[in-house]
C-alpha cells in the first residue's frame, strides 16, 4: 500500500503514523465489537429460543447488502492503487464509487431496521440486534465520511502534490478502516442472519 513503510535515517523503516495510528484504532475496535458478540452469543446461550418468536429477519435483502458492502472493497483496493500510479482522477471516481456502494447498504441496512417488526425495547433479542448492526451502521458513515474526505483532498491536489500517499498514509489509513469495517459486516450477517 502506499506510504505504509516510512525510510529511517539509519537505513531501517518504521510505518507511517496515520497508518500506525489507524492500526492501533482498529485493534481497540475489534476489541469493542468482541464485546458485543459476546453479549449477543451470551444472551443467546440464556434463551430458550433464538431469535423469539416473531422475529423474521429479510435474508434475501441482507445478502444483497453484503454483496454491496463486500464488492465495495474492489474500488477501494483500485483507489489505492490508482494513487500510487498518480492517476488522481481514477483515485477519486473509485473512492466515490466506494462510499456510494456503503450509502446503498446503509439505505438497504435502514429498510431493514424499518420492517423488523421489532424494536430495540420488544426484548433482548432486539436489544443487541439493534446495538450490534446500529453500532456498524455508525462505523459505515465514519468511514463513508472518511472516503468522501479523502476523495476531496485527492481532487485538491493534497497527496498529489507530496507524492503518493502524501508521505503520511492517510490513503492507506482509510482504506484499512474500511476493510475493517467489511469484516466486521461479515461476523454480523454471519451472527445474525446465517447461525441464527
Amino acid at each position: 500500500m502506499i506510504a505504509q513503510i516510512a525510510a529511517r535515517p539509519g537505513g531501517g523503516t518504521r510505518p507511517a503514523p496515520l497508518v500506525l495510528g489507524m492500526v492501533l484504532f482498529i485493534a481497540s475496535e475489534t476489541m469493542f465489537f468482541g464485546a458485543l458478540f459476546g453479549a449477543y452469543f451470551t444472551l443467546r446461550s440464556e434463551a430458550a429460543v433464538w431469535p423469539p418468536a416473531g422475529v423474521h429477519l429479510a435474508l434475501a435483502e441482507m445478502a444483497l447488502a453484503t454483496a454491496i458492502l463486500l464488492g465495495s472493497s474492489i474500488p477501494a483496493h483500485l483507489a489505492v492503487h490508482a494513487l500510487r500510479a498518480g492517476h488522481a482522477a481514477a483515485a477519486v471516481r473509485h473512492l466515490v464509487l466506494t462510499a456510494t456502494m456503503g450509502v446503498v447498504f446503509l439505505g438497504l441496512k435502514l429498510h431493514d431496521w424499518l420492517t423488523a417488526g421489532f424494536t430495540v425495547a420488544s426484548h433482548a433479542y432486539g436489544t443487541i440486534f439493534f446495538t450490534l448492526t446500529g453500532f456498524h451502521a455508525l462505523h459505515m458513515a465514519v468511514g463513508i465520511i472518511l472516503l468522501l474526505g479523502l476523495a476531496a483532498k485527492v481532487a485538491g491536489g493534497a497527496y498529489r502534490a507530496r507524492g503518493p500517499g502524501g508521505g503520511t498514509g492517510g490513503p492507506d489509513a482509510v482504506i484499512y478502516y474500511w476493510h475493517f469495517v467489511d469484516a466486521v459486516w461479515i461476523a454480523v450477517f454471519s451472527t445474525i442472519w446465517l447461525i441464527r
